[in-house]
This record gives structure tokens, sequence and C-alpha cells, in this order.
């Protein structure tokens, strides 16, 4: 098979940019759409990829007879590698990132005395994989709701569960979300969620 012939007139830049590959140069608008993952980004007025379609990219790129700029490669290049063997260490993640890589949303079904129980995720501890929490997500509710919610959680998983309750959303006279549970207002804190599986 010959290897396409490659038109200087038309060329496209890769480049890395806030976690997301940029496509960028004179075809861009022509072969943007085309290629793998890639998707306009009107907020920067180019085209953007999800960062793991590197290598899917960086092949369709290179059958499409476009001169390729790749700023990915050439800045690995240029990295001095590591002065010795094990100093690499586990990249900075947001809480955000930790959460998600020990998120799975609508685990299975439980039953508990008699009737069955659907937990909005189940988390496992990302080092030590045996170590699992129910996490619930709460809207309207009552004080007496969430005392029966704990209490089932409890017969469930033991202490291994996490409520998270919308603060604003109690009804009754009482809106005081009991100690166990993670109050939130619009958005839960996933900190204060990576503090109870961390700790």
């Amino acid at each position: 098979m010959r290897a396409p012939t490659t038109d200087a007139s038309r060329s496209l830049e890769l480049s890395f940019d806030r976690g997301t590959l940029l496509v960028t140069g004179p075809s861009a608008e022509d072969l943007g759409p085309t290629l793998p993952g890639v998707v306009w980004d009107p907020r920067v007025g180019a085209f953007r990829a999800p960062a793991f379609r590197y290598a899917e990219l960086t092949v369709a790129l290179g059958e499409s007879g476009v001169e390729v700029h790749d700023r990915v490669a050439a800045e690995r290049a240029a990295r001095p590698p590591p002065s010795q063997a094990g100093t690499l260490s586990e990249p900075r993640l947001r809480p955000y990132q930790l959460l998600a890589r020990t998120l799975r949303r609508e685990p299975e079904a439980i039953e508990v005395g008699g009737r069955l129980v659907f937990p909005d995720f189940a988390l496992c501890h990302r080092r030590h994989p045996s170590r699992s929490w129910l996490l619930e997500i709460v809207g309207f509710w009552t004080p007496e709701y969430l005392t029966r919610k704990l209490a089932a959680l409890r017969a469930i998983a033991g202490g291994r569960f996490i409520v998270c309750a919308d603060a604003k959303l109690g009804v009754g006279r009482e809106h005081h979300v009991p100690g166990e549970v993670i109050a939130y207002r619009r958005r839960i804190d996933v900190r204060e969620v990576i503090r109870l599986i961390e700790g």
C-alpha cells in the first residue's frame, strides 16, 4: 500500500489545551468535522477532541494526506526523562476526578426485609477495592423519611453508606439534617464525600 502524499498547502496543528486536544490550521475547517471525536468549540474558535482520542486522531490525520504539525508529540519528546526509575508519582487529580474513578451509577438492587432497595451509586475505595459504600442522594425529605432511609441503609451496608440531602428541600417543621447526612445546597461537595471514603 502506497503512503499518502502530503499536500504542503493543506496543514493542521495538533496541540494540547486544558486536558483536551485542539485541531487548528488552514485545513481545520474542512477536515475537523470528519475526524474522530472532534467537535467545534465556539469558546476558542477551534475544533477540540478528548485527549484519549490522540492515537486515533494521529492515525486519521496520517491517512488524510494533510501536513500535520503535532505539538503534542514534540512536547513529549522535549520532556527530560525521569532521573531514576520509580520517581514518577500519580498525577494530582481534582476532587471530582478522584470520585469519578470510584463511582458506579445504579448498582444492582439489594433485598432488605422482603423489598428491593435501589441505591443511586456504589463507591469503591481506589486503593482498597474491597472497601465500598452506597451513596444515596435525597431530594425532598422529612426528618422521618431520613430516619427510615438511614435505618434501611444501616441494614444493607452497615456503616458503609453516605446520604446526601438537599438542605433547601427539607419539609416539615424541622429542617435539621442529621449529622451523618451530608447537607448540600445546589451542589454536593465532592471533597466531603471523598473525605468520608478516604477516612
